[in-house]
């Protein structure tokens, strides 16, 4: 497609992986919970992602890319389920007296950190002035699928989908001495969480099998402005 100015590529994969090392939460019947690292037997890791860049018009630049990714556990041993109950009947009807760590298979859970989809696009067009100086304004966006953070796929541990948005501002000299880049990164300011992690709480407390969340969120809207001087 090049007499449009329109290039695309598209890469697919397969990786097949035996004995994954991964983090699980260990429930032991005295003490506080602790993560340990155990094999899983297999993974299977398929996808594939595409990629065009389009231009319409010499200075005008137009990218976009998307990735469809499936990470999923083949097989599996059973493990402890931190954030459930060990038995049916406490599953049921939790009392104080109930213990954690219902014993589960992961087989057929998606991995953690493992969104399904995430798409980008970018935009950008060069100014090309008389005294030979260059002006280079681009934004992007940006956009992934919800993910979990546990092998288990609890419910509580899954995070929302999350957009952003950047934009620069890039000022190149006639003679490519200088620099100068003005930049904001999460335009929009919106707010969303890179990971989300699950507890039960135990005791005999009135809050008993209450479960509370972790969250680890994304950067604010954030900006500045760099400077550069190449030396020749």
């Amino acid at each position: 497609f090049r007499e449009w100015g329109l290039t695309t590529n598209l890469a697919a994969f397969l990786y097949d992986y035996q004995n994954v090392q991964a983090p699980l939460t260990v429930v032991p019947a005295v003490g506080p919970t602790f993560s340990a690292f155990v094999n899983i037997p297999k993974v299977e890791t398929t996808g594939f992602e595409f990629e065009g860049a389009w231009n319409p018009i010499d200075p005008l630049n137009i990218r976009l890319t998307y990735a469809y990714l499936n990470a999923e556990i083949a097989e599996s041993d059973v493990y402890s389920n931190g954030l459930e109950y060990a038995t049916p009947a406490c599953q049921a009807n939790p009392t104080p007296g109930c213990a954690l760590g219902r014993p589960e298979s992961v087989e057929g859970n998606k991995l953690p950190q493992s969104p399904e989809h995430k798409v980008a696009a970018n935009v950008s067009y060069l100014f090309e002035f008389e005294n030979g100086s260059t002006l280079l304004p681009a934004i992007n966006w940006y956009w992934r699928d919800e993910f979990t953070t546990s092998l288990f796929n609890n419910p509580e541990t899954f995070s929302d989908p999350y957009q952003q948005t950047d934009a620069r501002l890039i000022w190149n000299d006639s003679e490519g001495r200088f620099t100068v880049i003005g930049w904001v990164r999460n335009l929009c300011d919106e707010k969303g969480f890179d990971a989300v992690t699950a507890f039960r709480r135990r005791g005999t407390a009135q809050d008993f099998g209450q479960v509370y969340q972790t969250n680890t969120l994304t950067m604010p809207r954030m900006y500045g402005i760099e400077f550069q001087y190449h030396f020749r």
